[in-house]
């Protein structure tokens, strides 16, 4: 850990500054229109070992919920050249704050209004977020069988994407292959943890474990190798961002 204590200290002050740099977007872009805001997942969670948190490959997840007379973020004819703008923005503005930075944090935008409706969504826990405007209400909560039941559901489901992406795999090279890698980050982070809420009489908090404990959990249920795998993916992201960060290439796990 302590290889990677400098890293880590770095990647947690581009987080911040690229939470504040979201929160101003917001609030200029849409002003009134937006009810709350918060972030949540592994960039505001506490970092225990480099997997918890990898420059480049970890998400910073934003939800957004509009008020009422409001469902896009973008809405008009001009909302592709809108969208570009605000991305433009997000990169200038944190460049502008944040001289010395480790990374770009990657921003995961998400309008909670359709989401809400989806039969699948589970609303985070309050104490789990981190609010960056206004108050969001503490959500009704979601009985154990029901948490278990689209955990189960959502890695039955990972069948559809597995089975071809040999042939995905195949005829990609250099950057090609990063598309993949893109496509495989958010399914590999939460799987896991939909497998151990099978075996919790508290899935919602089981979701609010960093990576380290996921992985000790996932050895106490005897799903070593599992575990293992698991950390092997962040490491590997940890060496490939040393590619354009500086970060030391021969990167092992203790």
């Amino acid at each position: 850990m302590d290889m990677y204590k400098g890293f880590l200290e770095k990647a947690r002050v581009d987080v911040r500054v690229s939470l504040l740099v979201w929160t101003e977007i917001l609030e200029e872009r849409l002003g009134s229109w937006v009810s709350y805001a918060y972030a949540k997942g592994s960039s505001i969670k506490p970092w225990s070992s480099p997997i918890d948190y990898v420059p480049f490959l970890s998400d910073l997840d934003i939800h957004v919920m509009l008020r009422e007379g409001r469902s896009a973020f973008f809405e008009g004819d001009d909302a592709f050249f809108e969208a570009i703008r605000v991305s433009r923005r997000y990169e200038e503005l944190f460049l502008e704050r944040r001289k010395e930075y480790l990374h770009v944090p990657r921003p995961q935008v998400v309008l909670l209004n359709n989401l809400a409706e989806d039969p699948l969504y589970v609303p985070s826990r309050v104490r789990d977020v981190l609010v960056l405007i206004g108050y969001p209400p503490e959500p009704t909560p979601v009985p154990v069988e029901t948490i278990q039941t689209i955990d189960s559901k959502q890695i039955l489901e990972l069948v559809a994407f597995l089975e071809p992406l040999p042939m995905s795999l195949m005829d990609k090279t250099g950057l090609d292959l990063w598309v993949v890698v893109r496509r495989m980050s958010w399914l590999v982070s939460p799987t896991p943890v939909r497998l151990l809420t099978q075996y919790s009489d508290d899935p919602q908090e089981v979701w609010s474990w960093n990576r380290t404990r996921i992985c000790e959990e996932l050895e106490g249920q005897g799903f070593s190798q599992i575990s293992s795998d698991y950390r092997e993916y962040y490491m590997s992201g940890w060496r490939l961002s040393s590619r354009s960060s500086g970060i030391p290439r021969r990167i092992t796990m203790s």
